[in-house]
């Protein structure tokens, strides 16, 4: 199942040092919020504009986005710094974290742990998103699904995209640490990868979706590390952050198909138009990993024997899906396998929660002393 690591792009993202020069030292200085002009002249370069080639920047891009930004209201609304933080992305993350805390084996759930995990996780998601979007305005602008962003439709100016994703992201990460420092180390190092290594690699190397998929996985483990008290050694914890890494691929290959063209457009370096049968052939190889994913919350003690009967019907079925992907990898099949994905996820979920439930309540059941029998 995991053999698709023998096909991680070694060569393409390692190979010449040239390229991660040459990436950051046209876009990083554009993480500074220094005056707007300097922040996109900066962050124009390097194969961000459409019909041009990598090193020849199209002016009508920077003007464009140089109004939008001057015409910017001077405060911006709440709602518009909301949608930096992308709130359903956010909201699905909160949700795996709170299934992670209740599928933990452990006594003493506590609802104030609860809430200072709920709220950490949501800050901690939207600085990263934030932070993304301000990274990237130009190549947002660039793409129908992203132009209507706050920064790249001038409700937002840079500056204030960046207080707001670092004040987040320090509330965030202030209240993962009073849940325990596991969850906290958990948050912060999330904010990292996805801000320091993903949104940059995603110019250079198709490896960048296997870092994506780990940062996917790591609100699962701040779930369970804040039931357990920082302890992650039970093997339960491992299963819940796999499921999540594994679901990245079926989900983000597919989706990845449909905007393949933008993607390219933009020089961002995914293999759905670079490889597209690796893109295929991973995401299928990922569905078929559910399947053992899955027993292991059983061989973990999460659940009972008989949840693979309903956990397995929800991973053939996205079987079914990549597997046709993986035949014909067309965008038809793209978008059936994507909202398959939809669908997956939050159905093994709310399997697992309902199987533990069970399983908990039963052996809760079986341990009540029986009552002792009346006397003559």
């Amino acid at each position: 199942m995991l053999n698709s690591f023998s096909h991680w792009p070694y060569k393409s993202c390692f190979s010449a040092r040239s390229s991660w020069r040459r990436f950051f030292s046209q876009n990083v200085v554009s993480i500074r919020p220094l005056s707007r002009s300097f922040f996109l002249k900066k962050n124009i370069k390097y194969n961000s504009v459409p019909f041009s080639s990598p090193s020849s920047p199209d002016p009508q891009i920077l003007n464009f986005l140089q109004k939008r930004i001057q015409t910017a209201p001077r405060f911006p609304k709440p709602s518009a710094l909301l949608e930096l933080g992308k709130p359903r992305l956010t909201v699905l993350v909160v949700l795996t974290t709170m299934s992670s805390y209740a599928l933990a084996p452990y006594p003493g759930l506590s609802f104030g742990t609860l809430v200072w995990l709920t709220m950490g996780t949501a800050l901690c998601s939207v600085s990263a998103n934030a932070f993304n979007q301000c990274m990237e305005p130009t190549l947002d602008c660039q793409m129908a699904r992203t132009r209507g962003r706050p920064i790249p439709r001038g409700a937002v100016r840079p500056e204030y995209g960046w207080l707001f994703a670092t004040t987040t992201g320090i509330l965030g990460t202030s209240m993962s640490f009073l849940v325990n420092p596991v969850v906290g180390w958990l948050g912060l190092t999330n904010i990292v990868l996805y801000m320091g290594f993903y949104t940059p690699i995603k110019r250079i190397s198709i490896i960048n979706t296997w870092v994506g998929s780990i940062v996917g996985a790591m609100p699962p483990l701040m779930g369970w590390a804040a039931c357990s008290g920082g302890d992650l050694s039970h093997s339960g914890a491992f299963f819940t952050a796999a499921i999540l890494y594994a679901w990245q691929f079926p989900h983000f290959n597919a989706f990845s198909t449909m905007v393949a063209d933008d993607y390219k457009q933009c020089g961002y370096q995914m293999a759905s138009w670079k490889r597209p049968a690796l893109n295929a052939r991973v995401a299928l190889r990922y569905s078929l990993l559910f399947l053992p994913l899955c027993y292991g919350f059983v061989w973990s003690g999460i659940v009972n024997p008989s949840y693979m009967v309903g956990a397995s019907a929800a991973n053939f079925y996205l079987i079914a899906k990549a597997w046709q992907f993986y035949r014909n990898p067309q965008k038809t099949n793209a978008r059936s396998l994507f909202f398959a994905s939809l669908l997956h996820l939050p159905l093994i979920f709310i399997l697992t929660l309902a199987s533990h439930m069970f399983k908990v309540w039963k052996d809760a059941e079986n341990l009540e002393p029986e009552n002792p029998s009346s006397g003559d």
